[in-house]
């Protein structure tokens, strides 16, 4: 697959296939790597979007696989998540199959949530950058803790997520209240699958044991 499309590529492709413009970011930095393929007419965004997945892991050193997309400074590299397993683990948690929690414990993660959240709304209140900085960083970590606590592998239900969202339209692109809206083209996450994908991973004991 080519990273460039030329005319003349297009024109020896013959009909059926289409040059288009995919961008894949790495989930640690960032940066993003955006090419143009030449892809099927008839293909879907999903399937667009592993292409240059492919292209990437193939030509360009990536690490795209179902633990997320890394570009090749960042494998290897720390993630958000290694540190909210580190900070379970001092507890004696350990990553668990997918699962519902007590209502105890769901409660208390309703409420670090909505405590960041208000720290957040305070902050962009006063016009704090630092604090509005805080917010985000403390909001994240809230968040994957959830994550961990419900055992759901959030990095893949964001790319699924990401998908859908890019097979969104687009309302009042100009301004600043553009919002993303379901248009003819779009296409619902499929979180069911990585839901069931990542219990076979601990029943087939390839997880840490469930706790």
């Amino acid at each position: 697959m080519e990273a460039e499309i030329t005319s003349e590529q297009i024109a020896a492709a013959g009909s059926g296939l289409m040059p288009c413009q995919v961008g894949v970011w790495c989930d640690n930095c960032g940066v993003t790597a955006e090419h143009d393929y030449l892809v099927r007419e008839d293909s879907t965004p999903t399937e667009r979007f592993e292409a240059a997945r492919r292209h990437l892991r193939a030509n360009e050193g990536w690490s795209c696989g179902p633990d997320g997309d890394f570009c090749p400074t960042c494998q290897g590299k720390v993630t958000v998540d290694d540190m909210i397993r580190e900070c379970h683990g001092r507890f004696g948690e350990t990553e668990h199959a997918p699962g519902l929690i007590s209502a105890k414990r769901a409660a208390l993660r309703l409420k670090l949530i909505a405590d960041e959240v208000a720290e957040l709304a305070v902050a962009v209140e006063v016009g704090d950058l630092v604090a509005i900085a805080d917010a985000l960083g403390d909001i994240e970590y809230a968040l994957r803790g959830t994550a961990f606590a419900y055992g759901i592998p959030l990095d893949e239900v964001t790319d699924e997520i990401h998908k859908s969202n890019m097979t969104k339209d687009f309302t009042n692109a100009a301004d600043e209240d553009a919002k993303l809206v379901k248009g003819p083209g779009y296409e619902p996450p499929h979180l069911a699958p990585i839901l069931d994908a990542a219990l076979r991973r601990f029943e087939d004991g390839d997880g840490l044991d469930e706790q």
